[in-house]
């Protein structure tokens, strides 16, 4: 008797990614009916992903995902975490036996979605923006136009060479590949023997935050000196409680922030005032944004 099979949603990111782990978590009873066991991410944040597998593969061990497979009895097992097509080059030399350990015997398929290569290019740089910067590493400040050039980029841009790289790291009998513009939903339900259901629709998880609001987290950030954690924690927290955008990134960080201690809220506001009187904003949205984060930061950072 086979012992099942593992499905690994690998992303892209900014490829519909946000809105598969938002239908799969609200959907896992109908799903464990039919069969497939979307694990509990039980993530710290509003994510839905399956967030420590890709840390625990830089690491060398799949620790969570061993204990979510073991720990279910259907007959497939549904992972998502987009993170795995960006930094699977970087895993550990131990990621491949960890992985294949933790499927338990299972045969591992990988799902893949794909979008358009300009808006996704210009959709991942603002991501890059605004997310937290990898450890040991600045925070991501390039234009547009240098972050498209990194070979990195460039390296994601050839599909079949990144889907080819991840079979091979994860000895999967195949990729299933769909595209953010078509039905990606469909071919996730095809690939996981579910039937569709008239009603069925993606939600609408993650949206982009305004331009002007990514080039401002951009210049400001590019000022944060040494310590730009607390900047951007603070930055993000202000946007989301005056100007929200609906980004679940900028929402995650708000609260992040709100857990904080009232003098690390003070020592981050005074921080991000000090990187905002060094910004001179463009005449408009982007002007307006500034006012009224340096009117937030006054008023959080104490005497």
């Amino acid at each position: 008797m086979s012992a099942g099979r593992l499905v690994m949603h690998v992303g892209l990111p900014k490829a519909a990614s946000s809105a598969l782990q938002f239908w799969c978590d609200a959907q896992r009873t109908r799903l464990l009916a039919e069969g497939v066991d979307y694990p509990d991410p039980r993530s710290p944040h509003l994510m839905r992903k399956h967030h420590r597998l890709v840390p625990e593969l830089l690491d060398g061990h799949a620790d969570t995902l061993a204990h979510d497979v073991a720990a279910s009895r259907s007959p497939t097992v549904l992972v998502s975490n987009e993170g795995f097509s960006v930094r699977y080059p970087a895993f550990s030399r131990q990621a491949r036996p960890a992985l294949l350990a933790a499927a338990g015997g299972r045969r591992i398929t990988l799902f893949l979605i794909s979008r358009e290569s300009g808006p996704w290019l210009r959709s991942l740089w603002a991501q890059g923006i605004l997310n937290a910067p990898m450890q040991g590493r600045p925070p991501m400040t390039d234009a547009f136009e240098s972050f498209a050039a990194r070979p990195e980029t460039q390296r994601m841009l050839d599909l079949p060479a990144v889907a080819a790289g991840m079979q091979a790291m994860t000895g999967a009998d195949q990729v299933v590949q769909a595209t953010a513009e078509g039905d990606w939903l469909g071919a996730l339900l095809s690939l996981l023997g579910v039937a569709p259901r008239p009603d069925d629709a993606p939600p609408r998880a993650h949206r982009a935050a305004p331009a002007h609001t990514i080039e401002l987290v951009r210049r400001v950030m590019a000022q944060a000196g040494d310590q730009p954690g607390p900047v951007r924690m603070a930055l993000l927290a202000a946007i989301e409680a005056d100007a929200p955008t609906g980004n679940v990134t900028i929402a995650n960080t708000a609260l992040g922030f709100a857990r904080r201690s009232e003098r690390q809220q003070q020592q981050a506001a005074r921080r991000l005032a000090e990187s905002l009187r060094r910004v001179s904003p463009e005449a408009g949205g982007m002007a307006a944004l500034h006012a009224t984060i340096c009117a937030w930061a006054a008023a959080r950072m104490g005497s």
